[in-house]
């Protein structure tokens, strides 16, 4: 199974084969269908079709996605079909998360019904929370002893706020995987911290990503390139061992100024300096954002360039430095490995400022105002028609009423 795969039922018009690259993928093309022997050559790419288990999500032209609705529906017996088009705006839901799309062509994912729901069960314990944790937050010490019933009950919030976290709301990801890694350790602080993440969670339910079918300003601000097509940005930032202990690490991967994927996680070691931390970072956005060029490529039919970005000027000096005294010979090393992997391809590493580089967002727990500006940088925004305003008016009350609003 591989390039080669076909559609088993095509039409005259439209013929479908598998990515060469992503087994769920399928590209659409109205010219003849690759050859096996020459996987390279260039191909009309007129659509796709993205397929999960029985699930298929479908983008094209209208009548492509005629043709595919009217194949598939030959083969099986289907639900009625969800349309996006200029016409039909009606958000329709797609493995647990809600697709919309604006006049202006920009599509959007949420979980605001998932969050309402998920806070209407914890709705006697919400606090009033700014931002996903609370600023300067630690782990937890450990607990001497606790029963089975709040191990259970932290694995049961964390389990449900990692739905989130994964999906459309990368401005909890520092927090809820903070969380996770204190499950064994102090499951009742962890619980409580997580009705906080959920509090959170609960003011902000409209928010979610934003897929713009332009260059977005507030991306255009940050100044990092005079254009962004036909390009894949990875922006990397890192916390310096917290507690002496290992660094965490933020990348974000970002394609027409839309966020497509990102990671935070511990560094797989302890480092000695906050350059090398960066370093690091660096190494896993260039892994990400590798991975991501070839289903771009395949997509766009257009080798796309890689750009790294990092707000750390010593990581920056190193990378480019070929000589230098045998107190930075470790990192040098580093940076060659890297250097050597990346000048293969053009990549870019470049620098972006502190107070822009979103990756911050998920390195540590930031003040509320910081959250929101880092989210306008990536993407993550209000969906419709409210407005950063009249939530906090909303949320100046009793947070348990507010949730209770909203449910009903």
């Amino acid at each position: 199974r591989g390039l080669g795969d076909v559609y088993k039922r095509q039409t005259l018009e439209f013929r479908a084969f598998r990515s060469a690259v992503e087994e769920n993928l399928w590209l659409v093309t109205d010219g003849p269908l690759p050859s096996l022997y020459a996987p390279e050559q260039r191909r009309d790419i007129v659509g796709w079709i993205l397929v999960y288990v029985d699930d298929l999500l479908a983008a094209g032209s209208e009548a492509l996605l005629k043709a595919i609705d009217a194949e598939v529906r030959a083969a099986w017996v289907c639900d009625d079909s969800h349309w996006l088009t200029d016409e039909q705006t009606e958000p329709f839901r797609f493995l647990g998360t809600v697709i919309s799309r604006d006049a202006e062509g920009a599509f959007y994912m949420s979980q605001e019904s998932y969050v309402v729901d998920l806070a209407s069960r914890y709705k006697e314990e919400l606090v009033t929370a700014d931002s996903p944790l609370p600023r300067g937050f630690v782990d937890p010490p450990e607990e001497a002893e606790y029963s089975e019933g709040p191990l259970r009950a932290a694995q049961q919030i964390v389990g449900e706020l990692l739905w989130i976290a994964t999906r459309t709301r990368p401005d909890v990801s520092f927090a809820v995987s903070r969380l996770a890694s204190c499950l064994s350790k102090a499951p009742e602080q962890v619980r409580r911290h997580g009705i906080h993440v959920l509090s959170y969670l609960s003011r902000t339910a409209g928010r979610g990503l934003k897929f713009a079918a332009k260059c977005r300003p507030e991306w255009t601000a940050l100044g990092l390139s005079a254009s962004v097509d036909h390009k894949i940005q990875v922006l990397c930032d890192s916390s310096f061992a917290p507690e002496s202990q290992k660094s965490i690490e933020c990348v974000l991967i970002m394609q027409n100024s839309s966020l497509i994927a990102w990671h935070v996680a511990k560094q797989p070691f302890v480092v000695g300096s906050s350059c090398e931390s960066e370093l690091l970072a660096v190494t896993t956005g260039a892994a990400m954002g590798e991975s991501f060029l070839w289903v771009l490529q395949e997509l766009e039919q257009h080798v796309p360039k890689l750009e790294l970005y990092t707000d750390n000027q010593s990581s920056i000096a190193v990378f480019h430095c070929l000589s230098g005294g045998w107190r930075t010979r470790s990192l040098r090393i580093r940076a060659n490995v890297l250097r050597e992997s990346l000048n293969l391809r053009g990549t870019v590493l470049a620098y972006v400022p502190g107070e822009k580089n979103g990756a911050d967002i998920g390195t540590k727990a930031l003040s509320g105002q910081r959250v929101r500006a880092l989210c306008s940088v990536i993407g993550v925004v209000l969906i419709g028609h409210k407005t950063e305003v009249e939530v906090t008016e909303e949320t100046t009350g009793n947070q348990g009423q507010l949730t209770a609003k909203l449910v009903q």
